[in-house]
């Protein structure tokens, strides 16, 4: 057995719920709602990355002559991968999907099973908007989209599952 505490990517999943158009409060109101619908055949998916905007404070006066700065809002970023493209799924979200911030759930299983009956290891949950970058059609090969999911509100993790 591997000494190592690391994942595969194998069995990521990500649902979306349509009915969901605000961030539940309290934020682990999250895991009481059923995520049914799943994007079929992600091929990879990159995490949002979190930033945090710095505004300067520098002054005349600021210690050794360094600038100086302090934290402001933050931004939880944008989730994007690619996914083969299945033409019903594809007429869904350009139908109604896409630009509607809905309610998202990101699930990495530690058992590499593609839905809920694998072993949770972590879940994502926010509020994000949709867009689809552009279809690549090669004449000898498989037909993949591109997405993001820009996140429009906290994410909220789960790690414990029952």
């Amino acid at each position: 057995m591997a000494a190592s505490n690391a994942m595969s990517g194998y069995g990521t999943a990500v649902y979306y719920h349509a009915a969901t158009t605000s961030a539940p409060s309290p934020a682990s109101g999250w895991e009481s709602i059923s995520f049914s619908t799943l994007i079929s055949e992600i091929q990879e998916v990159e995490l949002p990355a979190s930033e945090v905007e710095s505004i300067d404070v520098t002054h005349s006066l600021s210690p050794n002559g360094f600038k100086e700065s302090i934290p402001a809002l933050k931004d939880a970023g944008s989730l994007s991968g690619t996914a083969n493209l299945i033409p019903s799924e594809y007429s869904t979200f350009m139908s109604s999907v896409c630009g509607t911030s809905i309610g998202w759930k990101i699930l990495l299983t530690s058992t590499g099973a593609a839905d809920d009956s694998g072993t949770p290891a972590l879940a994502v949950y926010f509020m994000g908007t949709l867009s689809l970058g552009n279809a690549s059609v090669p004449h000898d090969g498989k037909v993949s989209v591109p997405f993001s999911l820009k996140v429009d509100s906290a994410p909220h993790t789960q790690t414990s599952f029952s």
